[in-house]
């Protein structure tokens, strides 16, 4: 859904969209991002690597993924700390839901157990 939200106003500020392509490296040059090196998830072929170049490169990754597996790593002195500080303390993933229903759950078909609660 967010794609599909922001996907007119990219095309129509001259981007590009990319869907299926994972980012193996950002390319760099005096120690400026420049691009991006991905691969094709969905073509099989030995030629399914390319380079998309861009005045502007950001990465979504993360601070660990981004220094550790994207850029080389004498690009930046935070890199070896945010790997560092990653090994310290692994991330954990999370994801919350909440509902708001008009009606009871029960009512509307949800099954489950209710706590159990203990009396002394």
């Amino acid at each position: 859904k967010i794609y599909d939200s922001i996907e007119k106003v990219i095309l129509e500020n001259d981007g590009e969209v990319k869907l299926n392509h994972r980012v193996d490296e950002i390319l760099v040059e005096n120690n400026k991002a420049i691009g991006v090196k991905a691969t094709n998830l969905r073509d099989k072929s030995e030629n399914n690597v390319s380079e998309f170049y861009a005045p502007l490169i950001i990465s979504g990754a993360g601070a660990f993924i981004t220094y550790s597996q994207l850029l080389p790593e004498e690009i930046s002195p935070y890199g070896k700390a945010v790997v560092e500080y990653e090994k310290k303390n692994p991330n954990t993933a999370h994801i919350s839901l909440y509902l708001g229903f008009k009606e009871s759950p029960a009512k509307l078909g949800f099954k489950g157990k209710r706590p159990r609660h203990r009396h002394r």
